[in-house]
C-alpha cells in the first residue's frame, strides 16, 4: 500500500487506523524493521523495487503533520512516524 506513505528526508509517514497490537509493542520497543516495495519502479532483477527500512517509530494523533494526514486519507486515527537509520535496497 505504498501509495499511502509519504517520505520526509529520513520519516516515513503512515496514516493508520486500527493498528492497536502493533501501536502497542512500539510503545514497548520502537525499533522496527519493514519492508517497504514498489511494482512501478524496476528493481535489480526486473521489475518491482524493494527496500527494508530499520529505524524507530512512533504514533502521532494530533499535530500539523497528523491533520494534513488525516485531510489526505479521512480513515486514519493516527498517524505512524518511522525514523530511518538505515535503507537497503533488496530487489
Amino acid at each position: 500500500w505504498n501509495r499511502y506513505l509519504v517520505i520526509k528526508g529520513d520519516r516515513i509517514l503512515i496514516p493508520a487506523a486500527g493498528m492497536k497490537k502493533t501501536q502497542s509493542n512500539v510503545e514497548a520497543n520502537p525499533n522496527v524493521e519493514i519492508s517497504v516495495a514498489t511494482k512501478e519502479l524496476a528493481g535489480r532483477f526486473g521489475a518491482g523495487r524493494g527496500f527494508v527500512v530499520k529505524g524507530t517509530a512512533r504514533f502521532i494523533d494530533s499535530g500539523a503533520e497528523f491533520e494534513e494526514t488525516k485531510a489526505k486519507f479521512p480513515f486514519a486515527t493516527r498517524l505512524l512516524e518511522i525514523t530511518a537509520s538505515s535503507v537497503k535496497q533488496v530487489l
